[in-house]
């Protein structure tokens, strides 16, 4: 028969052993028990923060997949990306300090060797000094779980730079459907001034005025062409003016006005001796 305290003891010794042979390091009956306590709270840490990536994954890729189905971005998937981005970046956050936290106490020998809170206590009593290597099997323990912390990171910098990639993404669309708003303004407004000056021409013989011209039988189709020529000649210059090709060739004469100067003031020793060359020559 087992007593409850024994049965207690006995659970309390396997539970560690559980989750050590889980998480890839395995106790000795004689652990101290601050070992113990140090394994399970980084083992709990660690499970909590890959069921959090879990809970992420899945939250992520349906609301991906909703932005990829949804051609005109409506306000409802797109305002959810933001609060699961903070979410994120926040957790992202706690991993990293966590991470880093291991990884200044891996760097720092004394500090681990302090960890040995029973050895340290024995070592007070009897006067001799705890064994050096003895922080190796404290260092065992931070060491596993600090790899288990950086994976669990890189899994959380990998949803959020799914986050980030799918908001340039749509920033670019936006852009375009931007472009197309304004290039649409643009055309409007060229069609305006054009058709301007045919109403223009046509209000001053409106104006029910005597001009001369009223008894000429070619007059009408003489102005009208004239107008609708000049017209279409306006359109056209202010097209081309804005036109895709004017531009790139106004923007590829700026670059190989930059890559002229920068090729000239790439090599600054060829051109201090060619200088000196012409002074010296001088």
């Amino acid at each position: 028969n087992v007593s409850d305290d024994d049965a207690f003891e006995t659970n309390a010794t396997k539970k560690p052993h559980r989750r050590t042979a889980h998480r890839g390091y395995k106790y000795h009956d004689d652990e101290p028990p601050e070992l113990v306590f140090l394994e399970t709270v980084l083992a709990d840490a660690v499970e909590s923060s890959t069921r959090r990536v879990k809970i992420f994954e899945p939250i992520v890729d349906d609301l991906l997949n909703q932005i990829g189905t949804d051609e005109d971005f409506s306000n409802s998937v797109l305002h959810q990306m933001a609060p699961l981005k903070d979410q994120l970046q926040s957790f992202d956050m706690f991993v990293a300090q966590a991470y880093e936290c291991l990884k200044r106490l891996l760097n720092d020998d004394e500090e681990m060797l302090n960890m040995l809170l029973t050895e340290q206590e024995e070592a007070r009593k009897t006067g001799v000094p705890v064994d050096f290597e003895r922080h190796t099997q404290v260092e065992m323990i931070l060491g596993v779980y600090a790899r288990q912390f950086s994976v669990v990171q890189q899994e959380a910098n990998f949803l959020l730079s799914r986050i980030k990639s799918k908001q340039e993404f749509l920033e670019l669309e936006l852009d375009l459907y931007r472009n197309r708003l304004i290039r649409m303004d643009v055309d409007l407004a060229i069609m305006g001034v054009a058709t301007g000056i045919t109403t223009s021409v046509a209000g001053f013989f409106g104006m029910n005025l005597v001009s001369g011209l009223e008894d000429s039988h070619a007059a009408f189709i003489v102005v009208c062409a004239l107008s609708s020529i000049s017209a279409f000649c306006v359109a056209f210059y202010f097209y081309r003016l804005v036109s895709g090709k004017v531009i790139q060739r106004r923007a590829e004469e700026r670059i190989e006005k930059i890559k002229t100067m920068t090729n000239a003031l790439s090599d600054m020793t060829a051109l201090d001796h060619t200088v000196k060359k012409i002074v010296r020559s001088g």
